[in-house]
């Protein structure tokens, strides 16, 4: 690869319980510069370095309570990178960075996972985070990237909490990608939705996403069938993203891979 092209993977990783040894074992064969995290846990990324890389950008949205004498983990979104990593921002758009709160109003699986059964508690104890940092490969090459996961919304139906909250979301990315950068992870908003369209009308950041991607909902991990919802979504400001491939059998979400090259300033 090009000294001036990053490799880049952005993966929801369902706080791991669509499988983590899948999810690392894929992380490891695809050896990218920068993965870009949602639904993550703070102990998988401390536990297991050689798979996430030295530099790490971690900011929790809430704690989530694990059974089998785990208990309260911090859970978030995180920029992990082989190269180093500065100038890192963590920005709220629902809530605020700190406290981390305890995630409230959910209940539990036969798997252990958490579902939510009191919305307006969920996102009273919650925050929605969108984390950015520069990657620097060069002394000539360095350029911003940033990852969030969107605000949930019951089956995928707007509502006003998550229209201004990722009205909000918008304003940030334009703000940190202003200078040039790519913005990638769950958005939680089907791709040919209202919040798809609204981000869309931005000035600064455009959709990257290949018109043949038409899925990202990964309903075989799952376990059931359900529509193709293009919910993972990929953004650029005045850098060229190409190569951009979905992978499925990895989470419950595909993940992106796709290439990064910076656009010479006139």
């Amino acid at each position: 690869m090009q000294a001036d092209t990053l490799k880049l993977v952005t993966l929801n990783m369902g706080r791991g319980f669509p499988g983590f040894d899948r999810m690392q074992d894929f992380l490891v064969k695809q050896d990218a510069d920068v993965l870009l995290l949602q639904d993550v846990r703070g102990d998988h990324l401390s536990g297991f370095p050689g798979v996430f890389g030295p530099s790490v950008h971690f900011a929790p949205m809430c704690r989530h309570f694990f059974r089998g004498g785990i208990g309260w983990v911090p859970v978030g979104v995180a920029i992990c990178s082989r190269h180093p990593l500065n100038n890192l921002t963590t920005r709220a758009y629902v809530g605020n960075p700190l406290p981390i709160q305890n995630l409230d109003g959910t209940a539990f699986d036969d798997k252990g996972a958490s579902y939510a059964t009191d919305l307006e508690r969920v996102r009273a104890t919650e925050s929605r985070l969108a984390i950015f940092a520069n990657v620097r490969v060069t002394g000539s090459f360095s350029v911003r990237v940033g990852t969030t996961h969107g605000v949930w919304t019951p089956g995928g139906k707007v509502d006003d909490h998550q229209r201004h909250s990722m009205y909000a979301l918008r304003s940030i990315m334009e703000q940190e990608l202003f200078e040039g950068g790519v913005m990638a992870g769950d958005f939680n908003a089907a791709l040919q939705g209202e919040i798809a369209s609204m981000l869309g009308k931005s000035g600064i950041c455009q959709c990257c996403m290949p018109a043949d991607i038409v899925n990202t909902v990964d309903w075989a991990v799952r376990g059931k069938t359900g529509p193709n919802l293009v919910v993972d979504h990929l953004y650029s400001a005045f850098v060229r993203v190409s190569n951009v491939s979905a992978h499925f059998g990895v989470s419950d979400h595909a993940a992106l891979t796709f290439e990064l090259q910076q656009v010479p300033k006139p």
